[in-house]
């Protein structure tokens, strides 16, 4: 499936359990971890030389896929990010992996979405928060809010059986574009819309009857966190110098 898919970009892809022994981390697969162009990291089964490997290519800000079994749980501390879900089981599903995986290689061969990684997240913050301009201090709780509501979101799509039809994952990284890209009356636009999906998103929910008073209370947490990302904009002077207002929003109350 991977090979097909990689090939044609002229990618020469190696399996890891054919450079070493099973269960041993060498030098030769580090080596290959830090330096290839590419690395695609099977998350299924939650190896743990597999995350040893993937937290050393995010120390190095390299590009990166991410691929799971739909039948595994998303590890917490990448839920944020964006990994591929697949059925091996299902021709369809295989099918869209290998378009999904083409698409990420095009993504990331035209530099469209930039390496974006809990590490350079984090190292993304800390630059804001230390940065001199005040206005770049206000993006990064920005920037904080939409990581935990993407973490959110996440756990949020396990319990429905279409969520990505209502927010997909590249909305998301929109989202952070238009904060990166100073495109705050998009960005503006796009929280007032996503306030309108997260409604919608609990109609849902009750339409399914879904028996988990945790997802209520989690969906009632990603309003607030839109709310909390609208008040952090409209107190950006960037914003009210470019845009006049966001409109009528009101402040979140959970029913």
């Amino acid at each position: 499936m991977i090979k097909p898919a990689v090939e044609q970009y002229g990618y020469d892809p190696i399996r890891a359990d054919h450079i070493a022994e099973p269960g041993i981390i060498t030098s030769q697969i580090i080596e290959h971890v830090v330096e290839s162009p590419l690395v695609i990291a099977d998350l299924t089964g939650s190896n743990a030389n597999v995350f040893y490997e993937l937290a050393v290519r995010h120390a190095h800000q390299k590009p990166l896929i991410q691929l799971i079994s739909k039948d595994d749980e998303i590890p917490f501390d990448v839920a944020g990010t964006r990994i591929i879900q697949i059925d091996l089981s299902d021709i369809e599903s295989v099918e869209n992996t290998k378009t999904e995986i083409k698409d990420q290689i095009e993504s990331i061969e035209n530099n469209n979405s930039g390496i974006e990684n809990p590490i350079s997240v984090a190292l993304d913050l800390k630059h804001l928060r230390e940065s001199a301009d005040p206005e770049e201090r206000s993006m990064a709780d920005i920037m904080e809010t939409l990581s935990e509501l993407r973490t959110n979101m996440v756990s949020i799509q396990k319990s429905l059986d279409n969520p990505e039809e209502l927010i997909p994952p590249s909305y998301f990284r929109e989202l952070k574009k238009n904060i990166e890209d100073g495109k705050y009356d998009q960005l503006s636009m796009r929280i007032k819309e996503l306030d309108s999906m997260t409604m919608e998103l609990r109609e849902i929910v009750e339409e399914e009857e879904i028996d988990n008073k945790n997802i209520f209370i989690q969906i009632d947490d990603v309003r607030r966190q839109v709310a909390r990302m609208r008040r952090d904009l409209e107190s950006s002077n960037k914003f009210v110098v470019k845009s006049k207002s966001l409109g009528d929003f009101g402040d979140f109350e959970p029913r």
